[in-house]
Formats: structure tokens, C-alpha cells, sequence
């Protein structure tokens, strides 16, 4: 299912409607958006353009097309100052909730974000607590203070973010070098837990860094598990030691009945899609909790379970001949055994159920590279994907990363030769594609993009 999303712009004073309304329709004229549509064929929702009374609304799961109706409706703000507006950003998953008011020219977030810091032990949040209560007075702050969570939390915006969040933390953490604090920015509109940045502190310095992927995920978990007081698992922890929670939780859903905790369940299930390093972590008894969640995400671990081999991570310290510093490598040992074992009829049935499942796209890549673990053949998800992108407009297809992945893919396929599964060495296929992802590439900036480089440039 796409990740869809309803943009609203909102008039205050009806007498607004019409003047906001035509403004949108003239502004619209410089994007690729579209009214909505009643055809059952554009999809299970009514993607594009709405106007009613005294709104217009913009529905859609592409991402490109979402950012053009925001630019959009900033420039509405912008041309109406004195005209009060609203503006709502709504995940229909429940994934989250945004609410701005227009403010001199500018949409400003209405309600405030909120960061938490956690320590490791008690010890070290009364440290943290009896710095942090000083500088957080003498800005005017008041802080929640939860001593059996060891977490501090206070609220701030976008506008005074700098200030009271990320250098006051920096303030805190130069007072007690000794301390490694962990810093994460959510929002009190999002859904349940509202990750939005991390930050690990240690004297006085860190980056951060957006909580996505499996990160998130286990974040996420950590979140959700914490009602299970048992697991004795924070945030903190999924942070600073994730093998450690994935341990935890997978004894939690190894525990529980053979439908286990869904919630939980799909979060394990997304990190060890997206990692591959946690997979050593699978025993062969989550080979049924995971063909149980019945998913193109679950299947695909499963199938390539069946054929990937075994791997240990581990971190090595190498020092740099250069600049005699020391960095940490991490390094693998690849184990002779699969993860589980699988009948050919059952390797075949979920292949074809993966490749017939509509959700592929959404997941292409990571969905190819599991497949390229097995004997079948990968280069059916980039068909199907470049068969669902066929009918884009050729600027927004420019702008979609999974377009430049399929052209990059199908670059290689024709400069090496996949004959097994019918491309033929093609140099001058191979360049078309190539330059088209790197067209890709140049206008979405995504580092994921020709990582090995193109071949016709060496």
C-alpha cells in the first residue's frame, strides 16, 4: 500500500476562498499537478488536485508531486501576508499529522517539537539533571524530568531550535565530558512515536543524524517494547547497543503465540530487510513469524534465507598510514550454512508470489537485491518497476529515484551481459541507461545512485 498523503491549505475568513483559490489555480500552471479523478484506474485512491469551499486539497503517495504542492502552497503565503491561512500535512496511515498558520509571509509550525535526552544509569542522569536544571532556568525552559525513564524532555520550534535545543544540549555535554548522552528530536503531532532526529552527545560534541531505516525501526521498537517493563530496554539503548535490543526482541516474539505481536513483529521484520548485518541474529524458528506476517518484506527474507549464507559482523580498528588516526572498519566472516533450509517448490511459490505482489515497487531495490541472493531472476523487479513509472511525465520520472535504480540496473545488465535472463551485452543500450541514471542522479543528489560509478566514464 502507498504512503499517501493529504496537503490542505486552509482559508480563516471565507471571504478569502476565491482570491486563495484562483491563486492556486494560476500557481498550479508551473507544476505537474492534476485535478482529482473518479477513474478506478488511477489507483485505490483519488490522487490530485481538490478544491472545495474553502480549501483546496492535494492527495497523492509520490513524493515529487507532494514537495511541488508544498513549494506551492508556500508561495501562496508568501504572495498573501495579511491573508491568515492554515496548512495541514495528514499521513493517511497515521503516520502523522502537521499543522502550520500563516505568519507574515511564512507557514510556521503550530505545535512545538520536543527533545528527549537519556542516559545509561541513574547515576549519570543525576549528573545530566543537575547540569541541564541551571541552563534550562536561565532560558526560560520547563522540563518534564522522568527519573524512571532517566529522560529529560522540554519543547522548542523550528525558529528557536538552534538556541534551545541543539546548543544548549552542546552546553550540557561540555560540562560532563565523562557522560555520553543520547539526544532525540520528535514531534508531539506525529504518530505514536514521532522520531525525527538523533544525536549521540559526548563532550560537548555530535551529529545529528535523521532517525530513518532501521534506525528508526529499532528506535521504534525500543519505543513500543518499553510497555513490556521485562525487556529493561530504552532508547538509550537502541542507539548505543542495537544488536543488543534485536536480541531482546526477538526473544519476545519467540516467546509469544504463533501470530505473535504484529506491532512488534513488522519492526524486527523491517530491520532485517533493510540490514543485513542483524541477520545472523535469525534462528531457524523465525522462519514461521515470519511467514506468518505474510508480506512482500517477510517473504523476501525468508526466500533469500534459504540460499544466503551465514554472516558475522564485527568491528576492526585500522589506523590510517597518512594521518596516524584510527578508525573503525566494520568486517564480516561469511559462515558456510543458509540461514534456513527450503523445498524448491517453496523457494518457487514465494518468488512468485513477491513478483506478482503490487507492493514490489515501493521496495525495488532492497526487493532485487534479496532476489539476487537466489537463483531466479532479479531483473523481473526492474521490468515491473520501470512498467509502473512508464506513464509518468518525463520531468518528474527525472526527478524518481527508483527510475534512475531500474536505468542503472538495466545499464549493467547490457554492459556485463545477463544472458540468463535474456539481456545481451549491449554497449549502446548500456550508455543510454547509464546517462539517464546519472540525469537521475544529478537532479535527486541520491548518493544510492551509480555507487560503483558508470563504466563509460572510467
Amino acid at each position: 500500500m502507498a504512503n499517501i498523503w493529504r496537503l490542505r491549505i486552509n482559508v480563516v475568513n471565507a471571504q478569502d476562498a476565491e482570491k486563495m483559490k484562483d491563486c492556486v489555480r494560476e500557481l498550479s500552471k508551473e507544476y505537474t499537478l492534476v485535478p482529482t479523478s473518479d477513474n478506478p484506474d488511477d489507483g485505490w485512491y483519488q490522487a490530485g488536485l481538490e478544491y472545495g469551499d474553502d480549501f483546496v486539497c492535494y492527495t497523492d503517495g509520490i513524493v515529487e508531486r507532494l514537495e511541488q504542492f508544498n513549494e506551492l502552497a508556500e508561495k501562496v503565503a508568501a504572495q498573501f501576508p495579511e491573508m491568515p491561512l492554515l496548512f495541514t500535512q495528514f499521513n493517511t496511515d497515521n503516520q502523522g499529522l502537521y499543522r502550520y498558520e500563516s505568519k507574515d509571509g511564512e507557514f510556521v509550525r503550530i505545535s512545538p517539537l520536543k527533545v528527549t535526552l537519556h542516559t545509561n544509569d541513574a547515576e549519570d542522569f543525576n549528573q545530566l539533571w543537575a547540569c541541564a536544571e541551571p541552563l534550562l532556568t536561565a532560558q526560560g525552559l520547563n522540563a518534564d524530568v522522568d527519573t524512571a525513564t532517566q529522560e529529560i524532555t522540554w519543547g522548542y520550534n523550528e525558529k528557536n531550535e538552534a538556541q534551545v535545543c541543539d546548543a544548549l544540549i552542546a552546553k550540557m555535554s561540555e560540562q560532563m565530558p565523562d557522560i555520553q548522552v543520547v539526544c532525540m528530536k520528535h514531534d508531539v503531532d506525529n504518530h505514536e512515536f514521532g522520531g525525527l532526529q538523533y544525536c549521540i552527545m559526548g563532550k560537548g560534541e555530535g551529529e545529528w543524524k535523521k532517525i530513518t531505516g532501521a534506525t528508526f525501526d529499532i528506535a521504534y521498537a525500543i519505543w513500543y517494547a518499553s510497555l513490556d517493563s521485562a525487556l529493561w530496554l530504552t532508547v538509550y539503548d537502541a542507539f548505543t547497543d542495537p544488536e543488543k535490543c534485536i536480541k531482546a526482541l526477538l526473544e519476545v516474539i519467540r516467546k509469544s503465540d504463533s501470530q505473535g505481536d504484529n506491532i512488534l513483529n513488522y519492526s524486527v521484520q523491517d530491520i532485517m530487510f533493510q540490514e543485513e548485518k542483524f541477520l545472523h541474529l535469525l534462528q531457524l524458528e523465525d522462519k514461521q513469524w515470519l511467514l506468518d506476517l505474510d508480506n512482500i518484506e517477510a517473504d523476501c527474507i525468508v526466500l533469500g534465507g534459504m540460499y544466503k549464507r551465514r554472516q558475522h559482523f564485527y568491528d576492526e580498528l585500522f589506523t590510517d598510514e597518512e594521518t596516524g588516526e584510527q578508525v573503525t572498519i566494520q568486517r564480516y566472516d561469511t559462515l558456510d550454512t543458509p540461514l534456513w533450509s527450503g523445498t524448491a517448490e517453496e523457494a518457487q511459490a514465494l518468488y512468485d508470489k513477491i513478483c506478482s505482489s503490487r507492493r514490489h515497487a515501493l521496495q525495488s531495490p532492497i526487493v532485487h537485491h534479496w532476489i539476487s541472493y537466489t537463483p531466479f531472476n532479479p531483473m523481473v523487479i526492474v521490468e515491473q518497476t520501470m512498467a509502473d513509472l512508464e506513464n509518468m511525465p518525463h520531468n518528474v520520472l527525472m526527478e524518481h529515484p527508483a527510475y534512475g535504480w531500474a536505468c542503472e540496473e538495466l545499464g549493467y545488465a547490457y554492459y556485463y551481459g545477463e544472458e540468463q535472463w535474456g539481456y545481451h551485452k549491449d554497449l549502446d543500450k548500456a550508455r543510454k541507461y547509464y546517462a539517464l541514471a546519472e540525469q537521475v542522479k544529478a537532479n535527486t543528489q541520491d548518493e544510492d545512485l551509480l555507487r560503483a560509478g558508470n563504466p563509460f566514464n572510467a
